[in-house]
């Protein structure tokens, strides 16, 4: 996503905390050379990404699986788990040139991760379950 940053302080240096300005450069990645398609797997998940590129711009998509559930069914654990830890989530990225020589970029994402365990606080026994958490779409 990123093909380079760089951070400038300003007035003084910012060990001393008197800066006065400073700037946060990110250089994100331009339009592809070509297109791709990336399939992965593992013990706890799974995981799909490709890249369709046309003459002016390009589009990458990724999504990802893990649930931990088959691998806390062969190892013992110390926790009493309820819902063994499961997350999915999926990001959108579209690069399009625009008049000019300028470019249009757009990036996001969604997460979401589930579990619920039950553990022992200060001697009482009480459930904490984890409600959904989603991550809301990012744009650079």
């Amino acid at each position: 996503m990123l093909s380079g940053t760089a951070f400038s302080t300003g007035g003084y240096s910012a060990e001393y905390g008197q800066a006065l300005s400073s700037i946060l450069v990110l250089n994100t990645k331009q339009i592809p050379e070509e297109e791709t398609f990336n399939i992965g797997l593992m013990s706890v998940g799974a995981d799909l990404a490709g890249t369709k590129k046309w003459e002016n711009g390009a589009i990458s998509a990724s999504t990802n699986y893990m649930n931990l559930a088959p691998y806390m069914e062969l190892a013992p654990q110390n926790q009493d788990w309820n819902k063994a830890p499961e997350s999915i989530g999926a990001s959108l990225n579209l690069r399009q040139n625009t008049a000019f020589k300028g470019i249009f970029k757009l990036y996001g994402s969604a997460d979401q991760s589930m579990l619920s365990l039950t553990q022992s606080v200060f001697g009482n026994e009480t459930t904490a379950r984890s409600a959904p958490m989603l991550k809301t779409p990012t744009d650079l």
